[in-house]
């Protein structure tokens, strides 16, 4: 006879099972912000992003990390990171993922802030001779992008800036019409108290159909003196380039620059066409200083007739409609271009404005 001995429990404790967790991929799906300099604090967004096995990189070099939980990893910006568009990399041990980032401009220390009046003069390096001298007053603002931060996806600066130093070298690129522009600029300047002093070169390299004009060096020299301790803090975003380095900069896309004393505009025609109920002219601007203005040339219309618009702008300035010089890499001494003019005037009331010249891009 056989005698059932029930059901056997087994009892093991709970320390002894043990669950095997995959690590998730790595993925990236958000940055913010998109752009910033060295040392800013960057936070993605994604998963994958485990405490203690997670490592970022900028650009290949190792960021320090910051709060860190399943779905967003803080980190800062390192340093020995090249500027200008870069990868953010977040790697765990099993897998990658990546973003596109941008390293941007270098900034201004506090030391540098104020207005100023700066004083920039050219000469050719093969010659010697002057090319130009530009008076601008500018402001520095503590915390500010020194180069190509209005133009950043076609220029960009590298090198360091101290309390007393600045050491930088900024590129930009660009096409007029058929003309392909590549601006190379190094700059070193030093601050003494009140005072800016320095040097530098820029090197313009044109290639396809550029007209009369051909890749030119330059030798910079630049001094400043601090008027005040103002930043015009509510004034709107600078390009430093332009004021260190007007001339140059306009070809990597820098802030235009006021030309209008070294420029005659006159305007001819203005006739009404039935076919587009339109007054169509010319406005043609001549080089009446001594010395080559850069492109791109933008002539502004400023007090413009009330009612009367300007059916074919290139775009507002200051609220002020402007044409854009067609092809316009500079204009020698002496050399006219002209653009055509297209009016809106419903009352037919006498047009009337005043032509101001400006090089580079608003």
């Amino acid at each position: 006879m056989y005698r059932s001995l029930g059901t056997c429990l087994l009892v093991v404790p709970a320390a002894l099972f043990w669950e095997a967790t995959a690590v998730r991929a790595a993925a990236i799906t958000a940055i913010a912000p998109t752009c910033a300099p060295v040392g800013a604090e960057i936070t993605i967004t994604g998963s994958g992003f485990d405490a203690g096995a997670l490592g970022i990189t900028v650009g290949g070099v190792t960021a320090t990390l910051g709060s860190i939980s399943s779905g967003t990893a803080s980190f800062s910006v390192p340093a020995g990171v090249a500027l200008g568009p870069t990868t953010v990399t977040a790697v765990n041990p099993s897998s990658t993922g990546s973003i596109a980032f941008r390293v941007c401009d270098l900034l201004m220390p506090a030391s540098w802030g104020g207005q100023w009046q700066m004083t920039v003069s050219y000469t050719d390096a093969a010659t010697n001779n002057p090319v130009e001298t530009d008076q601008i007053a500018t402001y520095i603002r503590a915390g500010e992008p020194f180069g190509l931060a209005g133009a950043a996806n076609i220029g960009s600066c590298s090198g360091s800036v101290t309390d007393a130093h600045l050491a930088v070298q900024c590129t930009g690129q660009g096409a007029i019409a058929t003309c392909a522009v590549a601006s190379s600029v190094q700059i070193s300047a030093d601050l003494a108290g009140d005072s800016i002093s320095g040097s530098g070169v820029n090197t313009a390299t044109l290639s396809g159909a550029c007209g009369p004009f051909t890749t030119s060096v330059q030798n910079i020299q630049i001094a400043g003196t601090r008027i005040s301790q103002d930043q015009n803090l509510n004034g709107p975003p600078l390009t430093l380039l332009a004021s260190f380095v007007p001339f140059a900069s306009s070809l990597g896309g820098g802030a235009a620059v006021d030309v209008s004393s070294q420029m005659a505009v006159s305007s001819a025609g203005f006739l009404f066409s039935r076919a587009t109920r339109l007054y169509a002219g010319t406005l043609t601007a001549r080089n009446a200083g001594s010395q080559t203005i850069a492109g791109p040339i933008q002539i502004v219309l400023t007090n413009l007739t009330p009612g009367v618009t300007v059916a074919n702008a290139t775009g507002m300035a200051n609220g002020n409609p402007f044409l854009t010089i067609p092809a316009s890499i500079g204009l020698p001494p002496g050399q006219s271009a002209i653009v055509n003019v297209q009016f809106n005037n419903p009352s037919n009331a006498l047009i009337k404005f005043t032509a101001l010249a400006y090089t580079g891009s608003f």
